[in-house]
Parts: C-alpha cells; sequence; structure tokens
C-alpha cells in the first residue's frame, strides 16, 4: 500500500513539472525559427544596401540622362582631336582620287589595246568611258581627236581639238598643245570653206528642214531653275521640251523614238566645255503615243552637284530621231550646233 501510495505522488508530481518544460521547449523552437528568419532577412537587406552605395554614382547619372543607357552597357568612344578628323577627311578623298585615276588608267589602256587589235569603234567606247571619268583630261580629249582623224570622222576631230584649244587656252597660250590644236582647227576651217558643198563641221541635216524628217517636231522650251542655281552649292535647271506631231493621221511607235541631249556648261569667260551634270530625262506621259494630244513633254533634269570655280549652265543642244531618222533639233544659243557630234542616235 505505501509503495502505490509513493508510486501515485510521483506521478501527480511529473504531471505537475511537464507542462513548464513542454512550453520553454516550444519557446525556444519559435526563437531559433524566428533569428533564422532574421538572418535571412538581414543578409538580403545586406545586399541591397551594399549595391545602392557601389551603384549609386551611376544610377544618380542615368537619372540625370535617361535618354542614354548606362555606362557599362554603352561605353563611350575616346574623342579625337578636329586636327585628326580632318586627316580622315583628307585621306578619303585623297582614295576618291586615286579610284579615279585608277579608273581613268584603266579606260585609257583599254582604249590602247582597242587601236593596236584595229577595233576602233571599241576603243572610241573605251575613251568614252574615260570622258565620263574625267571630261577635262586634255590625254583624253586629244586621243579622241586622234582617233576620230584615224576614223575619218572630220567633224568628230573638230570639235574635240576645239575643246583642247579652249581648255589649254587658259592655262599658256604658247603650250604645244595649244599651238598644235589651233592648227588642226585652222586647217578644218579653211578645209570646210574650200568645199563648195555643204562642209565638213556641220551635217547637212543640221542647216535647217532640208534633210529632215518633220513628222516630230521641237518647239519652244522652257528653262526653270531652281532657287539653287548658281550656289557654291550646286545647280539645278529643269527642260521641259514639247515635241509637236505635224500630222496627227500618223501613228507614233514610242519604241522607236530615240533623242540626243548636249548640256554645255561655261567653266570661265569664254570657254565652254560639255557638262558633266547628271543628266536624267524621261516623258510626262510615261507612254508617248501623241493620240490623245498632239504634244508629249520631255522633261530633262540638270544637276550639278559639285561645280568647279566658275561652272555654271550655259545651253543645249537636243535632237529628236524617228525610226532612225533626224526629226528636229533645237540649240541655244544656236552656235553651239558647231559642236554636234555625229548624227548617229544611240539606240
Amino acid at each position: 500500500m505505501q509503495l502505490d501510495k509513493v508510486s501515485s505522488k510521483q506521478r501527480v508530481s511529473n504531471k505537475h513539472l511537464s507542462p513548464p518544460i513542454y512550453s520553454w521547449a516550444i519557446k525556444l523552437v519559435v526563437l531559433v525559427v524566428f533569428f533564422q528568419m532574421f538572418s535571412l532577412l538581414s543578409i538580403f537587406w545586406l545586399r541591397h544596401y551594399v549595391f545602392n552605395q557601389v551603384s549609386k554614382k551611376d544610377r544618380l547619372t542615368a537619372a540625370s540622362n535617361s535618354f542614354k543607357l548606362p555606362s557599362f552597357l554603352s561605353p563611350k568612344p575616346p574623342a579625337l582631336p578636329v586636327i585628326h578628323s580632318k586627316e580622315l577627311k583628307k585621306d578619303a578623298s585623297f582614295l576618291a582620287e586615286e579610284n579615279k585615276e585608277e579608273k581613268l588608267d584603266a579606260f585609257i589602256k583599254d582604249a590602247e589595246r582597242f587601236e593596236r587589235e584595229g577595233e576602233l569603234s571599241l576603243a572610241h567606247d573605251a575613251l568614252n568611258n574615260a570622258e565620263e571619268v574625267d571630261p577635262l583630261n586634255c590625254d583624253v580629249l586629244v586621243r579622241q581627236a586622234q582617233l576620230a582623224e584615224r576614223q575619218k570622222d572630220g567633224q568628230r576631230a573638230y570639235t574635240y581639238w576645239s575643246k583642247i584649244a579652249e581648255l589649254d587656252h587658259k592655262s599658256s597660250s604658247s603650250s604645244p598643245l595649244y599651238k598644235t590644236a589651233r592648227q588642226k582647227v585652222a586647217a578644218f576651217r579653211s578645209l570646210s570653206k574650200k568645199d563648195s558643198g555643204s562642209p565638213p563641221l556641220i551635217h547637212s541635216a543640221l542647216k535647217g528642214i532640208q534633210g529632215m524628217g518633220k513628222t516630230l517636231c521641237l518647239e519652244k522650251i522652257r528653262v526653270e531653275k531652281s532657287n539653287l542655281s548658281n550656289t557654291p552649292w550646286g545647280q539645278e535647271v529643269t527642260l521641259r521640251v514639247p515635241i509637236f506631231l505635224s500630222d496627227p493621221t500618223i501613228r507614233i511607235d514610242p519604241k522607236q523614238i530615240r533623242y540626243q541631249i548636249y548640256i554645255y556648261d561655261e567653266i570661265d569667260k569664254g570657254i565652254i566645255l560639255q557638262s558633266n551634270a547628271k543628266i536624267t530625262s524621261s516623258f510626262e506621259n510615261p507612254l508617248p503615243t501623241w493620240t490623245i494630244h498632239q504634244t508629249e513633254i520631255l522633261r530633262i533634269n540638270y544637276k550639278l552637284e559639285r561645280p568647279v570655280q566658275n561652272q555654271k549652265f550655259y545651253g543645249y543642244i537636243i535632237r529628236i530621231f524617228y525610226c532612225g531618222q533626224l526629226q528636229d533639233q533645237i540649240a541655244d544659243p544656236p552656235e553651239l550646233l558647231t559642236r554636234l557630234p555625229g548624227l548617229t542616235p544611240k539606240m
């Protein structure tokens, strides 16, 4: 009996002791969990704080220039001094000039090779390409004149010798090239005076209506100059050429129409040369048939982007062909007709 009483007392004491132990254990667990959460949060807070302190300067710069990317994403290139940029421009212009000289030499070599092989027409084409690269090159003009003499084309030879004489006259009137050109021009003129028929300098078809087919006629041309004309930045001129159908019963085939356009510039007083400007042409009516109206308008655009000193638009020669036959021509001023090349239209 006594043992039972003792054991019952121990159980009662155990019951009284167990609740405090459990409560302390639970508190300890909660404290540990709280400490761990605090540690994790402190890590994130410290990272955020350190990042803000390090990148504060960059973030302020980005805020003041919000339209630019941060410096670490778009680094700025080092600024070059002004003298460096000038040197770069000089180098670029030098390369352009070098490329131009290479093209010119290549075309001249092609012309020489074709002449040796007897292909004079191909040599003429090569020299035309060289003249497009540098229209004022005396070497090319002399070769053109000599080739025209070899082909017995007195009219073309006279044209090129006249260009050489005018071009070389400004540089030095005592140069051998100028003397040779003047002698050639004088010889051609004396030959044309001796000939009782039509002179070789001007084809018979150029002397008015005789020798021309008058199916299509050129009417008065309207010249429109833009506001940029006669300025250092360039010149722009538009020619509106009315082409009149004399007989409305004739049906015109647009594929058989060809025209030649020659624009001349005045380089200096008395020096007139064929222009090196960009010339474009097109009919205002995409399909000119003269069925609705008896007049169709040919629009010619002249654009000189980089004129040399004192270079300006001087005049024009326009010729129209139909079925390979010259129909009409017009020149302003009229004396430009003496500079006309052959009558074969470009097909």
